[in-house]
């Protein structure tokens, strides 16, 4: 019986976060500004600052694949 509540309680959490969480990722593709870019948007440009990356500038092929490396290397060692 518990394990048939915690199914229903997890299906119910998914299906109630899935509408306002689509409703964010439309307006995040679209560019538009919303309460998470409000509130950590200082946090990014600071990041970006001291990072020296320009935020307009487009990212070359080799930079994409650079980026792609760390994370399937920590994947693979199961880091």
């Amino acid at each position: 019986m518990n394990a048939v509540l915690q199914y229903v309680l997890y299906v119910g959490i998914l299906v109630a976060i899935s509408v306002p969480l689509g409703i964010y990722m439309s307006k995040v593709m679209d560019g538009e500004e919303c309460i998470v870019s409000r509130v950590l948007g200082p946090v990014e440009r600071g990041i970006y600052k001291l990072l020296r990356i320009d935020p307009n500038e487009n990212m070359s092929c080799c930079g994409r694949e650079s980026m792609c490396i760390p994370p399937s290397t920590c994947s693979i060692w199961g880091a």
